[in-house]
């Protein structure tokens, strides 16, 4: 079989298991050639403060949930996590650690450089996060949310095209998976991450047509799920 427009990703991911595969060869809803066809629904628009609103940071701090907008940890809308974005007010350029999950329930470990009164984003997509911790020495405020970078379920190296509401139009940007082995801090999604040409705006239906790649490294790590993520 060459490619697939069937939808049979995974819906059930439950809670704190891992159910990350290491070296993943073979997907149903993959083509042999690694063609699928994935819906992300309607994804919420941007939201800048989303999840941390204008918190102060005196000295450093471990921003937990119950700080969070809603005091619990952010569901992400996005079926394969989401992009997280970050601007601070004034606090020069902390170095920020975010602790959260991927939607397979692997927990994951990113360090992030903030540059002051300027949106910076995440390399990783995540599903929940469950604290963000900002570093010494840092005064000012802080603001934590979503960005339009879309997590995808698997090791994706291109993307065709991409529809909106049924109406094809070019494909957006596509950021690459990382392939280094082992993961850091510092590394990017091992599936990649995709932002839309399409505004989202929680109504619009957005949908691609990608290529997975299920290749595997000299180690024996890879596959469709990438090299696991990084944690600490």
């Amino acid at each position: 079989m060459t490619g697939t427009t069937m939808h049979r990703h995974g819906t059930f991911f439950p809670d704190r298991i891992n159910q990350y595969v290491k070296a993943m060869r073979f997907a149903a809803d993959l083509g042999d050639d690694g063609l699928y066809k994935l819906s992300f629904g309607a994804p919420a628009v941007e939201d800048p403060n989303g999840i941390i609103a204008a918190v102060t940071i005196t000295g450093g701090v471990t921003i937990l949930p119950a700080s969070f907008v809603g005091a619990v940890e952010p569901v992400v809308d996005a079926p394969w996590g989401r992009g997280i974005s970050f601007e601070g007010s004034a606090i020069g350029a902390p170095v920020v650690t975010i602790t959260g999950f991927d939607y397979l329930g692997q927990r994951i470990t990113e360090t992030v450089t903030m540059v002051s009164v300027t949106e910076t984003f995440s390399l990783n997509a995540y599903s929940r996060i469950i604290s963000v911790a900002v570093a010494s020495g840092v005064t000012g405020t802080i603001d934590l949310g979503f960005s339009n970078r879309l997590g995808l379920p698997y090791k994706t190296m291109n993307v065709e095209y991409e529809i909106e509401d049924g109406v094809r139009a070019n494909a957006g940007t596509l950021v690459v998976p990382i392939l280094t082995d082992p993961a850091t801090a510092a590394t990017g999604d091992p599936r990649g991450t995709y932002a839309p040409t399409g505004t989202l705006d929680g109504i619009a239906d957005f949908q691609i047509l990608a290529r997975a790649d299920n290749w595997i490294n000299a180690a024996g790590n890879g596959g469709y799920y990438g090299i696991a993520h990084f944690s600490a």
